[in-house]
């Protein structure tokens, strides 16, 4: 994968700050790479599944990731989330669900990983780290996001960052 910065600000379509705490670049309908910088601060954090499956590659840091199920339980709130900012959610549900923590695993530079697209899950990373995702057609309309009860909701592209100041930050994931 070129990391090239001047190559990367070539050839991707889109740029934006994901509320999970990194920065997606689009290089394709089927390939993004994702920055995460302990700069950014994550908005939302919560445990997700995806519209489609992927196949993720750690390219620089160490990533971790947390894979759950669901249990009965009154603990957290399991809603549709659309992952588009520009689709409005028509099929909202709110669910009363228990979650558990089934499995963690750490990966590392040249390490990749699978997931289902219903499969839930969290992840987090250590130092500056970048993630090549390839990524099958949408499956479903909406993902879900199991949020704590009492907890705020908060959409994932709530933060905004400019342009500017987001190559920054992937030339600061790229160099350091």
């Amino acid at each position: 994968m070129n990391l090239d910065i001047d190559y990367l600000k070539q050839n991707q379509q889109r740029l934006y700050y994901f509320g999970l705490g990194f920065i997606q670049l689009v290089l394709n309908k089927e390939e993004r790479i994702h920055f995460y910088n302990k700069s950014l601060q994550a908005t939302n954090d919560e445990i997700h599944n995806h519209r489609y499956n992927f196949t993720s590659k750690i390219l620089k840091g160490e990533f971790i990731n947390h894979k759950y199920k669901l249990i009965k339980g009154n603990s957290n709130l399991l809603t549709n989330e659309s992952c588009n900012k520009d689709i409005e959610l028509t099929n909202k549900i709110n669910l009363l669900v228990g979650v558990e923590k089934i499995e963690t695993n750490i990966y590392h530079v040249g390490d990749s990983y699978d997931m289902f697209y219903n499969e839930l899950h969290s992840v987090a990373y250590n130092g500056n780290t970048i993630t090549h995702l390839s990524r099958t057609d949408i499956i479903t309309d909406y993902a879900q996001v199991i949020y704590p009860v009492n907890k705020t909701i908060t959409c994932p592209f709530a933060s905004n960052y400019d342009d500017k100041t987001l190559w920054e930050l992937i030339e600061d994931t790229i160099n350091s």
